[in-house]
């Protein structure tokens, strides 16, 4: 009788854990922005199917605030570079976005969708 209720327990566990949902965070970059407070860290979202979600965090490092842009799951960040010019009084980040293919597009695609994106230093603009 132990060694069956012991069996039993066992499958209901392995079904109750199998139902649970894997949702977690990866953060990929961490980027110092020059000549101010701030930093910029890149982050997807992950689920059972996948990725659920990309994104774009720009982090005041004085104060702890900070301002998230969401890409969209069709989405990558494919670069992000800081442009700074003192001579003309620019300071602006870059970040080139790809895309991925619709599902609905079969065979060949030789063009690669891409984006570039300008933000201001704290991501405001």
């Amino acid at each position: 009788m132990k060694t069956l209720f012991f069996t039993v327990s066992l499958f209901i566990s392995g079904f109750i854990t199998a139902q649970e949902k894997k949702e977690y965070t990866s953060y990929n970059k961490l980027i110092e922005v020059q000549g101010t407070d701030f930093a910029i860290a890149t982050f997807e979202d992950h689920s059972k199917k996948g990725v659920s979600g990309r994104h774009i965090l720009f982090i005041n490092t004085r104060t702890g605030t900070s301002r998230q842009i969401d890409l969209g799951e069709d989405q990558y960040l494919y670069n992000i570079e800081q442009i700074k010019l003192d001579s003309l009084g620019i300071n602006r980040i870059i970040a080139v976005v790809g895309m991925f293919h619709p599902k609905e597009m079969k065979g060949l695609v030789l063009s690669n969708w891409r984006k570039v994106v300008v933000f201001s230093i704290d991501g405001e603009q």
